[in-house]
């Protein structure tokens, strides 16, 4: 039978622990978990303009509600100093109003040296399996994302039923998460996935996230985040041991044969490293 619990904060970590995780654990919040991370030390220091303010990238928001149906993403071509200038100003924009601006295609594989922003070697139970794959085969699961006050993301699902880590190296969020279960009931999730998971219970967590802290988001967990203030974000999809069945099945039920084929082989490959070691 399922219930929903309305319990307002998911799993709170305080700094100084191994940032180890599992899946069945929910959402996890790990206190001042990213403060060593690089881009974090970058804000923190100052530095984030003078290293990178001439980064060209691109912010997008959707343009003003006609009531005619899904709104187009309208995009602007800009630098990161200049972007962080609209954040703070609150003006700049050069179209109409609406949503406010925010960047979030800016790929960590997109840069020369992506060890400016990621730690070189990250917790193993946040390991991307696919990073494993030649570079041109790769998905791209590593984002740096910048936003103003007010702008977010709307309740979804990850891409391939990953899991994912959100570092924040500036600013404030307000997450909230739904369980699987309330997620199929919200329609965000298909009802297959359930078998997947123990837990059927409803359950929505909410929490604020700073500077510094680790966020971990589980498969299956529908989420939507705004940003309190102008933020600094870098986050990452994974599949790995933790979560492959949900990506397994979320490749079988779109026929996606060879990826289905390429995460055989990766898990293969798992289990003899972790036989050889």
């Amino acid at each position: 039978m399922t219930s929903t619990n309305l319990a307002r904060r998911p799993v709170e970590r305080k700094p100084g622990r191994p940032v180890e995780w599992s899946v069945d654990e929910g959402p996890v919040i790990i206190r001042a978990g990213a403060s060593d991370w690089p881009l974090t030390r970058t804000c923190a220091s100052g530095r984030l303009i003078a290293d990178h303010g001439q980064r060209t990238l691109t912010a997008v928001r959707r343009a003003p509600a006609t009531g005619d149906g899904p709104e187009p993403e309208t995009v602007w071509g800009t630098t990161l100093r200049e972007f962080l200038r609209y954040c703070e100003s609150g003006d700049g924009s050069p179209c109409p109003a609406g949503e406010p601006w925010y960047v979030k295609d800016w790929t960590v594989a997109s840069e020369p040296d992506p060890g400016a922003f990621l730690p070189a070697d990250m917790p193993s139970s946040l390991r991307n399996w696919f990073a494993r794959l030649p570079q041109a085969a790769r998905p791209a699961w590593e984002w740096i994302y910048v936003g103003p006050r007010g702008s977010g993301s709307e309740l979804h699902v990850d891409v391939m039923m990953s899991s994912a880590w959100n570092a924040l190296a500036a600013g404030t969020k307000r997450w909230r998460f739904l369980s699987p279960a309330a997620s199929v009931r919200a329609g965000v999730l298909p009802e297959p996935y359930l078998d997947l998971v123990g837990n059927r219970d409803r359950l929505e967590f909410e929490c604020t996230q700073n500077a510094g802290d680790l966020v971990i988001i589980p498969s299956g967990w529908a989420h939507e985040v705004v940003n309190l203030d102008t933020t600094v974000a870098a986050t990452g999809n994974f599949v790995n041991r933790g979560n492959a069945v949900f990506a397994r099945r979320h490749l079988e039920t779109r026929g996606r044969a060879p990826w289905l084929k390429v995460l055989g082989a990766l898990e293969h490959d798992e289990g003899n490293r972790t036989h050889a070691a």
